[in-house]
């Protein structure tokens, strides 16, 4: 048996990532699009990130808000992290 991809990711960059997806008010399947990074894997450290965080999970079809010039922020703060 081959080994978990996601294990390949580090704590670190996986917080990161999480707060960065959290914080752009984006759609977790946008910013993946965008990073290269598979959806259900970062839904996972997302809610992980929230339950460390106190903050509630937000409901199915409830708008987040934007933050402006958000379209390219997830493709740009990848390329920022080195990774």
């Amino acid at each position: 048996m081959g080994q978990n991809p996601a294990a390949k990711y580090t704590e670190e960059f996986r917080r990161e990532t999480a707060d960065h997806v959290i914080a752009s008010g984006r759609p977790i399947t946008e910013c993946c699009k965008e990073l290269g990074l598979n959806s259900k894997t970062v839904n996972t450290w997302v809610i992980k990130r929230r339950r460390e965080l106190g903050a509630p999970a937000p409901r199915r079809g409830t708008p987040t808000p934007s933050s402006g010039g958000s379209r390219r922020g997830c493709a740009s703060w990848r390329r920022g992290t080195g990774s």
